[in-house]
């Protein structure tokens, strides 16, 4: 296979998919780090991927060597390889926000609950530890609360009606984009892939009704020429979506 067929697009395609699928615990590096955006990859397994994306065949690990091959194949690229040990560190799958305490909404409402809300998913990602990401971030059940919205039906559990949900998610997705804010996105970029937000609303008489927002994020690099993908600074989000 030609050197010029690999381009440094096809390996950050292929970091992006590591970024969403993690890294087969038998596939991670045993002397050699791939570092790109602050975060370790095994250089062998990222070199298959994007030759697969170069080519559209998928290369088996013994047909191609490791250590000094790849590594020189990468850096003549641009990309910085290392000696470590780490392995090439994977994804967690799941990271929790644990709340010593009543949920924020039991003694908080509106723009001061929003608010503190929003400063708690900042102070999660500032302390981040560097060299980890994780594919969901959770927030508690009833990490928001709010009321539920005028012109219900008010008939709920197996006879409540489409055009009720319909209402209450909407009303729900407010609260949940003033607390995912701008700000937010920009600290959650490489960090996590997806959160979920639990949010439950109520009304006077106390029916409530829990939803969980699950907002989903692609956190890619420049893509390949002619490849259409999310933004590359603020990272698109998919809307919200919403299961009671």
């Amino acid at each position: 296979m030609k050197q010029s067929v690999l381009s440094s697009a096809h390996v950050r395609a292929a970091i992006v998919e590591i970024q969403l699928d993690g890294v087969p615990k038998i596939r991670r590096s045993t002397k050699f780090c791939l570092q790109f955006g602050g975060r370790h990859f095994p250089p062998k397994y990222v070199l298959e991927l994007a030759l697969n994306k170069a080519t559209g065949k998928s290369l088996l690990p013994s047909e191609h060597s490791g250590g000094d091959e790849t590594n020189r194949r990468l850096a003549a690229l641009g990309f910085q390889i290392s000696e470590c040990v780490c392995g090439g560190i994977p994804d967690q799958a799941i990271a929790r926000i644990v709340i010593d305490g009543h949920p924020i909404g039991d003694f908080l409402s509106g723009e001061k609950m929003e608010k503190v809300a929003e400063n708690i998913l900042l102070d999660t990602f500032k302390a981040w530890p560097p060299d980890r990401s994780a594919r969901f971030l959770i927030t508690p059940g009833g990490f928001l609360k709010s009321e539920l919205p005028a012109g219900l039906s008010g008939r709920s559990g197996w006879n409540s009606v489409d055009e009720d949900f319909a209402l209450i998610q909407r009303a729900a997705e407010k609260v949940v984009r003033r607390v995912v804010t701008p700000n937010v996105l920009r600290h959650a970029r490489n960090k996590v892939a997806s959160i979920t937000i639990g949010i439950d609303l109520s009304d006077s008489a106390r029916t409530p009704a829990e939803l969980v927002a699950f907002t989903y994020f692609r956190w890619l690099h420049p893509p390949m020429d002619g490849q259409v993908l999310p933004d590359t600074v603020s990272g698109k989000r998919v809307d919200p979506g919403f299961g009671s």
